[in-house]
């Protein structure tokens, strides 16, 4: 299993070669060094990632700067596989700030390069690209009451649907908003 976000795997991003799997960041030489990356461990164990493509699942990672008291409390994260890869995303979609716990997961598309997936908001059905958080074309129309939220929310520009990093060290999860 690799844990991504939207610019890269961890072990891209901290110089580790080699091949699959989810990198362990404690015998990474740049861990805690020269990476300007601050890591959050989490509660979190690597089983309780989602295992089934295109689930939504929640991790708390207790990040203050993602906590809101009404909605977030917490500060989980959405975590969802697709292939070989699981993403981490905002647990809200910035459009109409429902969470995206039942967001469907869609395949890559032109507007992705064909390599990223794309999740799409099950409320306003405003659709985002996995990998960097852009926002793509819709493939579906939204219902009355998307459009509903989408017609109040749509003089704020809901702009990039935040993405985050994962990691593991000794089975654990480690969060990072850099």
């Amino acid at each position: 299993m690799t844990m991504k976000r939207g610019r890269g795997s961890f072990k891209n991003e901290m110089g580790k070669p080699g091949g699959g799997g989810m990198s362990n960041p404690s015998s990474s030489p740049a861990f805690g060094s020269t990476s300007n990356r601050n890591w959050i461990q989490t509660k979190n164990t690597v089983k309780d990632l989602p295992q089934e493509e295109g689930k939504v699942g929640l991790i708390e990672t207790g990040a203050f700067l993602i906590v809101d008291k009404a909605t977030n409390p917490n500060g989980a994260v959405s975590v969802v596989k697709y292939g070989p890869e699981t993403y981490c995303f905002a647990v809200n979609c910035p459009k109409c700030k429902i969470p995206m716990t039942k967001a469907k997961t869609l395949p890559p598309n032109e507007e992705t390069n064909n390599v990223a997936p794309r999740i799409a908001c099950d409320f306003c059905k405003s659709t985002y690209n996995l990998k960097t958080g852009a926002p793509v074309q819709p493939q579906e129309a939204a219902g009355i009451f998307g459009n509903i939220a989408k017609a109040v929310l749509s003089a704020q520009d809901a702009g990039r649907l935040p993405t985050y990093q994962l990691a593991e060290k000794n089975g654990k999860i480690l969060f990072s908003m850099d």
